[in-house]
């Protein structure tokens, strides 16, 4: 793992939300790694860090494939 991915990782458990996680709950989304982290605070990181080309794809689909996992477990409750 990189350091820029590593701080990354480090600033995305420190803007873990556990009331937003227990609203998350309210509406069926449920999970063990779960940060509540809002949309608004992922856009601001994201553009800050900028873009890795050489791991960019692999990393987008990392995210995504996530996003997908937790989606797919939303729509099947």
């Amino acid at each position: 793992m990189s350091i820029k991915s590593a701080s990354v990782l480090a600033e995305l458990r420190r803007l873990a939300n556990p009331t937003n996680v227990a609203g998350m709950a309210r509406f069926g989304i449920v999970g063990q790694n779960l940060l509540g982290i809002s949309v608004v605070q992922l856009r601001a990181i994201a553009k800050r860090t900028g873009r890795d080309h050489a791991k960019g794809p692999r990393a987008a689909r990392w995210i995504a494939g996530d996003a997908l996992r937790e989606l797919q477990r939303w729509k099947a409750r």
